[in-house]
């Protein structure tokens, strides 16, 4: 019995929601040669709506497919193709690191992804290689401790992006950079032109310390204390230096970030190990000195928890004793029950008496380590100029300092110098921008770029006059100076448009967000620019959701008798001041209501926000369970009303 979809015209509408054809399937098949669902939906959009033309995509495939005899055809004694496996689920990571982590990097490099077993996908994730949603292509991730970047660095990621990466890099909330779409049989001319540039991917990824994160600004801001940055670099260099067998013995990842103004202090308490510049009480010789609060314990995640002040001040030499004392603890006694293996699960086993006291008992024994005594940092000054500047020339900038800069520009503390920070949306961004990037910097004497936490470029140590230059530049590449955008400040992980583990697509969310939502005057205008908003695909929370006025975060949530993917809603997150993470106040959104939740929240915030309050400071006031309450009388008309499956599904774009 012939299919009955079979029979339809070609014109007929497949996918009424997004208006695909029976032609348009049958032409992605048959010309890219797709036996599966998944691979058609990828590249038309069909069955990524409602759902319920899966099976009628499904029947097209079957019956589209080519002959036995026309698939086996051609030379003779040509090698089949390699079927693409997709990324091993419910892999034993704990066996896995007890029989090593080792790969065979050369038949790697000969053989490509046939030469994996199922294990070798978690090893390649402590090289920073994973998996991404489309068998044989992979996510690097590459390390750029404390966010600087060189020109040599930029034009390298430009080169990278274009090559590698379909013309694209993804910048992340942790200062790194991912390409996407890299072949494993690439991965060697990858990590040949970091090395020459001094980067790495080594341990980006899998149970590792994570890249080292730094604050951008501290040396031109003027709450700066010290500039960090280069202890980021020297210690993530300690510690990747010594993978090999660090990895093996890590119940999971570690995240370190460092602050060197108080304006970022708050970021300290969110990670495994926050260390925050500050300068010591005054002593009997009435002088004072820098060192490090050490803060502990925290992360985000399923289950996120901020992080407790564990010492007040540390001396210079004091910090890789201190941070190798953390590390001996978490892989000497950290749980290895799935779910309970990051350090805040030990510290709450332990209760943080007992944790504070092994962690002094080990710190004592590192300190007096002769390799701890040699470590080679120092605190750099508190004020630098990168050019030496003649004093006509700096009074002059001095003047300039007092006049009112380009929109977007900031005043440095440093006399006659300026900074700016460029708009990335969703961290996208393109080669060509990255080339520019390093463009700048090569021309302009003296003017740095760093990656910063918010998926975004920052500029420092511009003077007047390389302004408008570089203004040209940015503008010839399409790189935007951030303040003019007419939206909130919206990052998003790449959801499940990339990763393996994502289970909504945080990305077309975002975008939905940013396009579909049309304030109804300029009260909710006003506010809607004023919003943090951050979208992760999944509960490991790779947006920090938790930390955003709005957080939505990719789940599964009950419906009648189904499980479906869906968002859940927070509020009321951030770091300014202390800080604060966001409240649940809604399970179970679909995709198709993170938009009209939104909106909804902007009508209620605008009916009750007082004048000079802030969304935070709203929702502290009125409380997460009145704010949920309104949202569900908002919400109530347009909920679904009956179980269904919701299925969501990635961004399409075309598997070249």
């Amino acid at each position: 019995m012939p299919n009955p979809v079979s029979s339809w015209a070609d014109g007929e509408l497949v996918c009424n929601c997004n208006s695909v054809t029976k032609g348009t399937i049958v032409k992605a098949i048959q010309e890219k040669g797709f036996s599966r669902r998944e691979d058609v939906a990828f590249v038309t959009r069909a069955s990524t709506g409602c759902g319920s033309c899966a099976q009628l995509v499904e029947d097209l495939v079957s019956a589209h497919q080519p002959k036995q005899s026309e698939a086996s055809s051609g030379v003779a004694g040509k090698t089949a193709a390699i079927e693409p496996r997709p990324y091993p689920k419910g892999l034993d990571v704990p066996r896995i690191k007890k029989e090593g982590l080792e790969l065979d990097l050369s038949r790697l490099r000969e053989r490509g992804v046939r030469a994996l077993s199922d294990d070798d996908y978690y090893r390649l994730k402590t090289y920073g290689i994973c998996s991404q949603k489309h068998p044989e292509y992979f996510m690097m991730r590459i390390r750029i401790p404390g966010g600087r970047v060189s020109a040599d660095q930029l034009d390298c990621l430009a080169e990278l992006a274009k090559y590698y990466g379909r013309s694209w890099g993804h910048l992340t909330t942790r200062q790194d950079m991912e390409l996407h779409w890299v072949r494993l049989e690439k991965v060697h001319e990858i990590w040949e032109q970091l090395e020459a540039v001094g980067l790495t991917t080594r341990s980006a990824c899998g149970h590792t310390l994570r890249n080292v994160m730094a604050c951008p600004h501290a040396v031109i801001s003027s709450a700066s204390v010290m500039d960090v940055r280069p202890w980021a670099k020297a210690i993530s260099d300690y510690f990747v230096s010594r993978s090999a067998w660090m990895n093996p013995a890590m119940p999971n990842r570690i995240n370190i970030f460092l602050a060197g103004c108080s304006d970022c202090a708050a970021h300290a308490p969110l990670n495994e190990i926050g260390l925050v510049a500050v300068r010591s009480p005054v002593g009997e010789n009435g002088a004072s000195s820098l060192g490090f609060q050490l803060w502990v314990g925290g992360s985000l995640g399923n289950y996120p928890l901020l992080g407790f002040l564990l010492k007040s001040f540390l001396h210079p030499q004091e910090v890789l004793p201190a941070c190798q004392t953390i590390f001996q603890l978490h892989m000497q006694y950290g749980g290895r029950q799935k779910g309970k293996t990051r350090l805040k699960f030990l510290i709450e086993e332990l209760g943080r008496e007992q944790f504070e006291k092994l962690f002094e008992e080990t710190f004592a024994v590192k300190k007096a380590l002769p390799e701890n005594r040699l470590f080679p940092l120092q605190i750099p000054p508190a004020t630098r100029y990168p050019v030496n500047v003649p004093v006509s020339l700096a009074e002059r900038l001095e003047a300039f300092r007092q006049k009112r800069l380009p929109p977007g520009w900031q005043a440095q503390q440093q006399s006659g110098y300026a900074s700016c920070v460029l708009e990335i949306p969703l961290g996208e961004i393109r080669w060509k921008q990255l080339a520019a990037l390093g463009q700048i910097v090569r021309q302009h004497r003296g003017v740095e770029v760093s990656f910063n936490m918010d998926q975004n470029v920052e500029l420092h140590w511009v003077r007047k006059g390389q302004i408008p230059p570089i203004q040209r530049t940015l503008g010839m590449a399409e790189l935007t100076i951030k303040g003019f955008q007419p939206g909130p400040r919206v990052v998003s992980c790449p959801g499940t448009q990339f990763c393996v583990l994502a289970v909504t697509n945080s990305q077309g969310a975002a975008r939905d967000l940013q396009t579909q939502i049309v304030p109804k005057d300029e009260k909710q205008a006003e506010l809607f620019r004023s919003l943090t908003i951050h979208i992760s695909g999944c509960p490991n929370s790779c947006a920090k959701q938790q930390i955003a006025d709005i957080g939505l975060v990719g789940g599964m949530a009950p419906l009648g008798d189904h499980r479906r993917y869906s968002y859940q809603l927070s509020v009321g997150g951030g770091l300014e001041g202390q800080p604060q993470l966001g409240a649940v106040i809604r399970k179970g959104l679909t995709e198709g209501m993170v938009v009209l939740a939104v909106q909804a929240l902007l009508e209620i915030g605008v009916e009750r926000l007082q004048p000079e309050e802030s969304f935070r400071e709203w929702v502290r006031r009125l409380g997460p369970a009145e704010i949920s309450r309104l949202l569900d009388e908002k919400l109530a008309p347009q909920m679904p009303q009956r179980a269904e499956r919701i299925v969501m599904s990635p961004d399409l774009m075309e598997v070249r």
